[in-house]
C-alpha cells in the first residue's frame, strides 16, 4: 500500500473493516463498602471539580520515544466523569488507525481519596469511610461480533494506588501494556480496567458532548458484563509503534527502452538465458532498481520485492524453475552511471490475474525491503499496448 502511516486527525481516525475485534477500555474497582450506596453507573457531573483538571506534561506522555499517538478522545473540560467499581464497569471501544504494537494507553482519570476505616473521622461520619480501590489493572481485550466488549485478554498493564496523586487532580495517566500486541489498522479493539481491592473509586472523565468520535463507543455494564452503549465517549489515547514510512527509490520499467509500452498478452518467447532485458512483449516484465551515490540497489533483498498497482496484495518477483526456485534477479549497470543496479523480472500473466496489470494501468509501484528490513518504494509510468 502507498498510504504512509502517520498520525491521523481525530475526524479521520475511523477505518472501516470487516473484522470485529475491538479494544474495549473497561475501568472497574472492587465493590464499594456498605457505607457508600451511590450508584457509579450515574454520570457524575463534577463541575465543582473542574478547576483541578490538568494535563500531564508532554515529556511524560510517551512510554517510549518510538510510539505514535494514534486514537484520541480529549476530555470535555468540565469534570464530567463516570464512577466505576467492581460492580459497575465502563468500556470504550476504538478503531486502530495505525498497524503496529500497542505500547501504552493514557486515561484521563483520578482517584477518589480514601478515608480508611479506623480514621477518627469515621467515628463521626461513617458514611464517608471507605478503603482505597487498590491497584488499577488494565487489560487489552477482543470485542464481540455485536461490537460489545469481549472476554479474550490480549495484553495487560497496571498502576498501583500509590501512583496516583493525593492532590486529587485529574491527569492523563499512562499505562504500559505488555506484551505489545500487534494492532491492525481498521480493526476495533478494547481496554479493560479494574482494581484489586474493595471500596473506593476511580473517576474516568468523559469526552465532549455530543459524541464526536466515530471510531468507537462508550459502554456501561454491571459485573456480569451485559453491555449497554452510551451516546458519548470517555477520554483516552492509544500509542502504537507504527512502521516507518518507506524510503523513495528510483526504478526503471523495461530498462533500456525509451517508452514503457507493455502488451497484456505474450507475443514473443522470453530469452531463456535472460541476457537481454524484457521488451514488454514477452511473458515477463523487467524492472531495474537504480543505485545512486547514496543508495546501493544491491542491498535490496530480491525475495521481498513486489510490483503492482499499489493497492492490496502485490505480485512477487518471478522465480527460476517455478515457484520453488530463486528469484529472477541479476546485477547490471542499466543506466551506465558506473553503479550496479538490481534487475528483477515479474510474470506478466500473474500480474494480470492479480489485477496489478490492466488495460487502464498508467503506473506500476515497486515495494521492497533491504536485508536490514528497511522499506523502499518506487514507481514508473506504463502504457498498455492497444489491441489490434
Amino acid at each position: 500500500m502507498r498510504t504512509p502511516l502517520s498520525r491521523h486527525p481525530l475526524s479521520s481516525r475511523f477505518h472501516p473493516s470487516s473484522s470485529w475485534l475491538a479494544l474495549v477500555l473497561i475501568i472497574s474497582t472492587a465493590p464499594l463498602g456498605a457505607c457508600d450506596s451511590s450508584s457509579p453507573l450515574d454520570l457524575q457531573a463534577e463541575d465543582n471539580h473542574a478547576a483541578t483538571l490538568s494535563g500531564r506534561p508532554p515529556a511524560a506522555r510517551s512510554a517510549t520515544s518510538l510510539a505514535q499517538l494514534d486514537q484520541e478522545v480529549d476530555h470535555d473540560g468540565y469534570g464530567s466523569a463516570y464512577g466505576v467499581n467492581g460492580e459497575h464497569r465502563v468500556a470504550q471501544t476504538f478503531t486502530a488507525g495505525i498497524s503496529g504494537p500497542l505500547i501504552h494507553v493514557e486515561l484521563f482519570l483520578r482517584l477518589q481519596n480514601a478515608i480508611e476505616p479506623g480514621n477518627p473521622f469515621c467515628w463521626f461520619v461513617p458514611s464517608f469511610c471507605f478503603p482505597g480501590p487498590g491497584t488499577l489493572r488494565v487489560e487489552l481485550r477482543s470485542v464481540n461480533q455485536d461490537g460489545s466488549p469481549g472476554t479474550l485478554v490480549l495484553s495487560e498493564g497496571s498502576l498501583p494506588q500509590s501512583h496516583f496523586s493525593e492532590s486529587n487532580d485529574t491527569v492523563w495517566e499512562p499505562v504500559a501494556m505488555s506484551p505489545g500486541v500487534e494492532l491492525t489498522a481498521g480493526t476495533k479493539y478494547a481496554l479493560v480496567v479494574y482494581s484489586t481491592s474493595p471500596g473506593g473509586r476511580y473517576y474516568w472523565h468523559a469526552g465532549p458532548w455530543p459524541d464526536s468520535y466515530p471510531g468507537g463507543n462508550l459502554f456501561l455494564a454491571y459485573a456480569q458484563e451485559e453491555w449497554a452503549p452510551e451516546e458519548r465517549d470517555a477520554a483516552f489515547r492509544t500509542f502504537v509503534v507504527g512502521e516507518a514510512a518507506a524510503r523513495s527509490i528510483r526504478i526503471d520499467l523495461l530498462p533500456g527502452k525509451k517508452q514503457n509500452v507493455v502488451s497484456l498478452k505474450k507475443e514473443i518467447e522470453d530469452d531463456p538465458h535472460e541476457e537481454d532485458d524484457d521488451n514488454g512483449r514477452g511473458g515477463r516484465l523487467a524492472v531495474a532498481i537504480l543505485s545512486s551515490p547514496t543508495f546501493d540497489a544491491l542491498t535490496i533483498d530480491p525475495g521481498t520485492v513486489t510490483l503492482g498497482d499499489g493497492v492490496g496484495a502485490e505480485t512477487p518477483v518471478a522465480l527460476r524453475n517455478g515457484r520453488d526456485g530463486r528469484p529472477r534477479a541479476k546485477h547490471k549497470d542499466v543506466d551506465k552511471d558506473g553503479l550496479m543496479d538490481l534487475v528483477l523480472r515479474f510474470e506478466k500473466a500473474e500480474m494480470v490475474a492479480n489485477g496489478d496489470l490492466t488495460p487502464a494501468s498508467v503506473e506500476l509501484v515497486l515495494q521492497a525491503r533491504d536485508f536490514g528490513g528497511t522499506r523502499f518504494l518506487g514507481s514508473d509510468a506504463i502504457s498498455i499496448k492497444a489491441k489490434k
